[in-house]
């Protein structure tokens, strides 16, 4: 957070709750914290608590580091005797106060338009996507966007308090692996725009089925702003669904289809880049060809839903152009490196059987079989259909690349190649690190290996040692 400045009133406005002892105290906060280990000076601390934490056991830490005020659960202060040399404000539920704070924080920045993103895959690549666009309209000091994987419940509050009033745009990530997740999200942002980038099969474990995913997802349109944009896809699984969540919103749609607001047409790549074809269908028809440092129709996809979402907020086709070329990756997301010659596309990031489909189906356009070695581990959180996902991933794997070698890791990959037409070359491991080995001597006869796994497989272990992450 930069220059921020809470009042007493402040915090009272922003978050139901009480002071200790009825005590009001006159004192200004410079920030929000909720990590003992930086530095609190002049900070409120808001005692969260997790699965396998709980900051009320700190707050006499937070107070040495120079904590100005705590926030802490009133639970907690009925059933402990505290004395403490600073104001204590008390609520019902630490989280829900620090989302609050959070969107009183948001309200403040007048000049700020921010825009919203989830999606069963293809979110995080769509936010960066979405961060050079904005950062080629407006400068990059006038841009924030999401850091590393801070889309949960404690992380979009916080990517709000590292807002400062210089910036003018926003692009805020949203995940979810549980039904209720999605809503607070977005009524702490309150995003002028709100895009859903696709339904798929993805935590299934927790949200059962297709019909559960869009419903949990359609919830980022709950704090959507009453003039706002909706984007979504023109088609996907639940689409009618998502047409009915979005009625009373202005909505744009994207996708490969000519009927879409944004239409997006792949126009071939490789290794190094693509090329697309933008049609403005809701722009007076204005079509674009663009060259771009990503490749695939999936990315093409992205680049539909990044142009829809900039349109709406009133970013001008030549800077929507400009931030495509522009645009790259980070970490994980198709990390494409030549290691001793050979071409390692680490996509280990995350992954889910959409997702899986669409990198496969862009290797096969440019990659020789023989030349292949294709590293698939385990895709999470699948539920009851993890089985079945995993077998229909994997004959989609074989059916394109009959010819190609293959590492398998994980009980699921393992197990789900019964029935299937295997290919000669396949290799099966149990973990990550006992498949090194094993990967690290194939690739030394291959042109090309592909990595691709949950994010919980830790497939990046299989990298040579000093590329590894």
């Amino acid at each position: 957070m930069n220059n921020m400045l809470f009042t007493t009133a402040d915090i009272e406005s922003a978050m139901t709750g009480q002071w200790l002892n009825d005590l009001r105290p006159e004192c200004s906060l410079s920030d929000v914290i909720t990590d003992t280990r930086v530095n609190c000076s002049e900070a409120l601390f808001i005692a969260l608590k997790g699965e396998v934490f709980d900051a009320h056991n700190f707050l006499y830490k937070a107070v040495e580091a120079g904590a100005a005020a705590l926030c802490i659960e009133k639970k907690y202060a009925e059933s402990n005797q505290l004395n403490f040399p600073v104001p204590v404000y008390m609520v019902s539920n630490t989280l829900t106060a620090y989302q609050e704070l959070a969107n009183y924080y948001r309200r403040s920045l007048g000049n700020l338009k921010i825009a919203a993103v989830t999606g069963s895959m293809g979110k995080t690549s769509t936010k960066e996507i979405i961060k050079s666009i904005f950062c080629a309209a407006t400068g990059k000091h006038r841009v924030y966007a999401t850091k590393n994987n801070t889309n949960n419940q404690v992380g979009v509050p916080q990517n709000i308090f590292n807002l400062n009033q210089e910036h003018r745009l926003c692009v805020l990530e949203m995940g979810t692996n549980h039904f209720g997740e999605i809503e607070p999200l977005s009524c702490t942002a309150e995003p002028d725009v709100a895009l859903i980038t696709s339904i798929a099969p993805c935590h299934l474990e927790f949200l059962k089925d297709l019909n559960g995913v869009a419903s949990e997802k359609a919830k980022v349109f709950t704090g959507l702003k009453q003039n706002g944009t909706a984007v979504i896809p023109y088609q996907c699984p639940q689409v009618t669904l998502l047409k009915r969540k979005t009625a009373s919103f202005n909505t744009i749609s994207f996708g490969l289809e000519p009927q879409a607001d944004v239409q997006a047409e792949y126009l071939g790549g490789n290794l190094q880049g693509s090329q697309i074809r933008l049609n403005f269908n809701c722009l007076n028809g204005e079509s674009f060809e663009i060259k771009w440092k990503l490749s695939g129709a999936h990315q093409a996809i992205n680049a539909a839903a990044a142009a829809a979402v900039s349109l709406s907020i009133g970013v001008q086709p030549i800077h929507i152009i400009e931030g495509l070329r522009i645009c790259s990756l980070p970490g994980m997301r198709m990390k494409i490196e030549v290691i001793n010659g050979i071409n390692w596309v680490n996509d280990a990031y995350n992954a889910s059987p959409e997702s899986v489909v669409s990198a496969l189906d862009w290797l096969a356009e440019f990659n020789q079989e023989d030349g292949l070695l294709l590293v698939l581990g385990d895709m999470l959180e699948l539920g009851e259909q993890s089985h079945s996902e995993h077998m229909r991933v994997l004959n989609h794997a074989f059916g394109k690349f009959p010819m190609a070698t293959f590492c398998l890791i994980g009980q699921q990959m393992s197990q789900s190649v019964n029935n299937l037409d295997l290919p000669e070359k396949t290799y099966f491991f149990k973990d990550s690190e006992s498949a090194c080995k094993t990967v690290r001597t194939l690739s030394k006869q291959k042109n090309t290996i592909f990595l691709k796994a949950s994010r919980g497989m830790k497939l990046e272990k299989v990298l040579p040692e000093h590329e590894a992450v």
